[in-house]
């Protein structure tokens, strides 16, 4: 993967001037990506990189993963060092449902679905790095009013409890979600239903789904028996004190959970999960970081270089 630039293979000013300003440009799908990435996890980091959105490099002002993938094409037809970074759920987009349900993260690491200078993380979305034991118990610590007086001061055990709940709901809407992809339909909002439990809950996505045309073809009912087991046998590989969150930040919307957490916990929205980060010490921020995305961003970094 390694980017070595010679002058002598550039061909417009456009291309020397890439060369020169020498920064590696890694794109990512959105601006709450961006925020992540230069203020909270790798903010140093932009000594060498420049985090961007691809909006401004495709005439449509596209983000996500067609918008990554188009404008690192872009920026090195012009010999710029570019890389993106993508989502797991990418693969959702594309169908790809043996390496979205892929559980060994070696083989998922090395399949490289959307080319060499595309890096696909393991975690389902951005957020689902913030599925961390120690972030979110802080969070109900600083943020819950319902839990802040001390006679109601929960333990860790307590708080992962109701991210467990959480986290089989999101799982419930798993092949919904897949189905809705392969109809052409939009998602269930990422806070449908979200003050429901249990049957309560597949009341609500039966009726808002199931009274449509499409909804009703045999296929559908396939597919989403199919993703059933897929995820089933995603989650029988994690074992161990993490698997809920080890399962979840792979294979469930993050944003289900967060959203679930936070209406029925009354903890705010997502950046003040985040602004946890601000609340730790260096070292505990440092460990925060996502560990794969630091590992390439520190591959790229060693590796990229110029021969002048």
């Amino acid at each position: 993967m390694t980017d070595v630039l010679s002058f002598d293979a550039l061909n417009s000013e456009a291309q020397i001037e890439n060369v020169q300003r020498g920064k590696i440009k890694i794109f990512l799908e959105g601006r709450d990506d961006q925020t992540l990435f230069g203020v909270y996890w790798f903010p140093e980091y932009q000594e060498w990189f420049d985090f961007l959105t691809p909006e401004a490099e495709n005439a449509a002002g596209q983000n996500g993963c067609k918008g990554v993938v188009d404008a690192v094409a872009n920026k090195r037809t012009d010999h710029a060092i570019a890389y993106g970074i993508l989502d797991r759920d990418a693969l959702l987009r594309e169908k790809n449902w043996d390496l979205l349900f892929e559980a060994d993260d070696n083989a998922f690491a090395s399949a490289k679905p959307f080319g060499e200078f595309i890096f696909v993380t393991s975690a389902y979305e951005i957020e689902s790095y913030l599925l961390s034991k120690n972030h979110i118990a802080r969070w109900f610590r600083l943020h819950s009013s319902r839990w802040k007086q001390p006679e109601h001061r929960l333990d860790d055990t307590q708080v992962m409890n109701f991210v467990s709940v959480e986290c089989d709901h999101a799982a419930y809407m798993v092949p919904y979600d897949a189905a809705c992809m392969v109809l052409g339909l939009k998602k269930l909002p990422e806070g449908f239903a979200c003050d429901k439990y249990d049957q309560k809950f597949i009341d609500a996505i039966t009726e808002k789904l199931g009274s449509l045309d499409k909804w009703s073809h045999e296929a559908v009912a396939e597919l989403m028996d199919d993703i059933g087991v897929r995820l089933e046998k995603a989650r029988m590989h994690f074992t161990g004190e993490n698997t809920v969150l080890d399962f979840a930040a792979r294979f469930l919307d993050p944003k289900r959970i967060l959203i679930r957490l936070s209406a029925n916990h009354y903890l705010g929205d997502k950046w003040r999960l985040v602004a946890v980060i601000s609340e730790f010490s260096t070292a505990e921020k440092t460990s925060f970081r996502p560990a794969e995305i630091a590992n390439f961003l520190d591959t790229l970094k060693e590796e990229a270089f110029f021969a002048i």
